[in-house]
């Protein structure tokens, strides 16, 4: 019998001893007592989950997770699978001793690892999570290019899709194809290939959003199939709506995933689009979450999600303050290739995944060098206008205001000003929202806050800082 993970040897599989104490069963037979629950947790993780590094089986927030050799990664495992395992391999009596077993497994040094988030070594030091690309044959440390085992000393829940061979062809085919898509915007590549780098390890200090927007064949899907391809597949990769962002139960199935990639975005008269404008900021923004789960208590963290957006038209959000399209990073196609499709091409680049991860890292180590991604000057007027219809107010008060809030002669009579954005808006076909809307818009856009002040014998409310252009 192989020792247990505590260094003992477990006991033989001979039945439990009989009960003295407790009253015979319903056929009048004597009662067989309880066994163990610790002893047999111990057996089950000392046998069957036991490996040179440390542990295999994990519990985190509320769900088991089992190492695979295979993949590199950690693999999510229901209840009911555990639930068979330890039926079909520990000597149990009753399926009640189950539950007793299950919490015993927790209680077992190094299965129980809710203070952690993903991409973090659970057991001595390693390489900087932060630099750490988990790929298909090891652990690749960016910064020196240095390729270490896959172990479950590294808590993981993906791997990427493809092998790092450093010696790998130039993906030529790859390269061709996003200059067919942006032959007149270098920039637009580059911050791409930042963004494809980005997506490499658990870093999601960047707070961003990519946002891909053209006509329909314009080549937007191609890259995000060939996005899901690197990052290992749809395992790895969520494909929730945009609308389902704000439903009970939308922000389940990001739990665990590296990415979430949402196609042809669009958003029904029906949705909760500032639920769905909250969501994206608070995971972009790497704020906890506490997130609902059908007929399971609710998950608490933060998600490890960065979020890719595709769409034919710009989506209309709700923001008032303008914070969503400042996390935007936009990528503006033009051309359609619709009647003139190359139905064979995202297999051709999915054999380039070799090249295109090398490709990736030099994006990862020129964002790293920066610090920060850098808009490209193609899809400017497309954040603009994405800022104007988030915000009708704001897009007011950018066309025919001026703002200071430190110039104390500088104020703007609160119903002169509604007046003009109400005149506004109907020009540029914007519905006009109540007085008391149009003033909390104006804070949020402009940061100027109403105050009053003495004209004459009476008082008037204004808003400090903010004035008409003189043009306008």
């Amino acid at each position: 019998m192989p020792p247990l993970g505590d260094g003992t040897t477990p006991d033989e599989d001979v039945p439990p001893p009989l009960d003295e104490h407790a009253p015979p069963d319903k056929n009048g037979k004597p009662k067989r007592a309880r066994r163990d629950a610790r002893s047999l947790a111990r057996r089950y993780i000392g046998q069957f989950a036991q490996h040179p590094d440390g542990v295999t089986l994990r519990r985190w927030r509320g769900d088991w997770y089992r190492w695979n050799a295979t993949r590199g990664s950690y693999v999510a495992q229901p209840d009911e699978r555990i639930d068979v395992e330890l039926w079909n391999t520990l000597p149990l009596g009753k399926r009640s001793e189950l539950a007793d077993i299950k919490i015993a497994l927790t209680a077992v040094d190094g299965v129980l690892i809710d203070e952690h988030e993903l991409g973090a070594w659970l057991d001595g030091d390693g390489s900087d999570p932060i630099d750490t690309a988990p790929c298909a044959n090891g652990l690749l440390y960016l910064p020196r290019g240095q390729l270490t085992p896959a172990t479950p000393r590294y808590f993981a829940t993906s791997a990427l899709g493809v092998a790092y061979d450093p010696s790998a062809p130039t993906p030529e085919r790859w390269l061709a194809f996003l200059h067919q898509l942006w032959p007149d915007s270098p920039d637009s590549i580059d911050a791409l290939q930042d963004w494809f780098g980005y997506q490499l390890t658990p870093d999601t200090r960047q707070q961003k959003v990519a946002l891909l927007v053209g006509p329909k064949r314009s080549g937007k899907g191609t890259v995000g199939r060939v996005l899901t391809a690197l990052l290992g597949g749809n395992q790895n990769v969520a494909s929730p709506t945009l609308a389902s962002l704000g439903t009970n139960f939308g922000l389940w199935p990001l739990i665990g995933k590296p990415a979430a990639i949402i196609g042809d975005a669009r958003l029904g008269g029906r949705s909760d689009i500032a639920q769905v404008v909250e969501r994206l900021l608070s995971i972009s923004g790497e704020d906890s979450q506490t997130i609902d789960r059908k007929h399971r208590e609710p998950w608490s963290g933060r998600l490890p999600t960065r979020i890719t957006i595709i769409s034919n038209e710009l989506p209309r959000f709700t923001d008032a303050s303008d914070a969503l399209p400042s996390r935007m990073l936009m990528l503006e196609l033009s051309e359609s290739f619709y009647g003139r499709e190359d139905v064979t091409l995202t297999d051709a680049l999915i054999a380039e995944l070799p090249g295109i991860l090398l490709w990736a890292i030099e994006g990862w180590r020129r964002l790293r060098a920066r610090g920060h991604f850098v808009q490209p000057a193609a899809g400017q007027a497309a954040i603009d206008e994405l800022s104007d219809l988030a915000s009708p107010v704001g897009a007011w008060a950018r066309q025919r205001c001026t703002t200071d809030e430190q110039d104390p002669a500088r104020w703007l009579d609160c119903s002169s000003a509604y007046e003009d954005f109400a005149r506004w808006a109907e020009q540029n076909g914007h519905h006009r929202p109540s007085m008391h809307t149009f003033g909390r818009d104006v804070r949020a856009a402009t940061g100027c806050h109403r105050r009053q002040i003495r004209r004459g014998m009476t008082r008037v409310n204004v808003y400090a800082g903010l004035a008409l252009r003189s043009d306008s």
